[in-house]
């Protein structure tokens, strides 16, 4: 579950330059559909398939935005440090120790909001799988928990 958090909170930032590319593309793809050499029916279900993951994306990005609206400016900075390559100063601000057990905190009510909101593994499989980026971050994210337990394993049997 954790992973999918992870995957949903640093992707977010891009959520809008990416809908926004979305949209153009459906755009440009139906202007320029008479130099297509495939049949009509082609070139609507390529562009259908775009609004569809369009859609899809705009309803993932609202999910990401309530999860976070139950947050005040204090705690949703300390996200957005974390998370969307935002820097507030905060860092300086509490012992580094303080600091990181804040965001582990914040991160912990975050799994929790959006289990209550019913997104985990199998939603994000069903959701977000065919939307290369995020299934793309995902992937490397999950990958880098797997390689981080098994260094932890190492270490351990040492």
């Amino acid at each position: 579950m954790e992973n999918v958090v992870n995957t949903l909170l640093y992707c977010y930032p891009s959520f809008q330059s990416v809908l926004d590319g979305m949209e153009k593309l459906a755009y440009y793809k139906a202007m320029v559909s008479f130099c297509d050499s495939n049949r009509t029916v082609e070139q609507v279900e390529k562009i259908l398939q775009i609004n569809i993951q369009k859609e899809r994306l705009s309803k993932i990005k609202r999910i990401v935005e309530y999860a976070l609206s139950d947050f005040n400016k204090d705690e949703y900075k300390l996200i957005a440090e974390k998370f969307f390559n935002k820097s507030y100063g905060i860092k300086d601000e509490y012992s580094q120790r303080h600091y990181f057990r804040k965001q582990k905190n914040l991160f912990e009510k975050l799994v929790l909001k959006f289990e209550e909101m019913g997104v985990n593994e199998d939603w994000f499989e069903k959701n977000c799988s065919d939307i290369y980026f995020l299934n793309a971050k995902y992937l490397t994210i999950k990958k880098m928990g797997k390689r981080k337990t098994k260094n932890c394993k190492t270490i351990i049997n040492i």
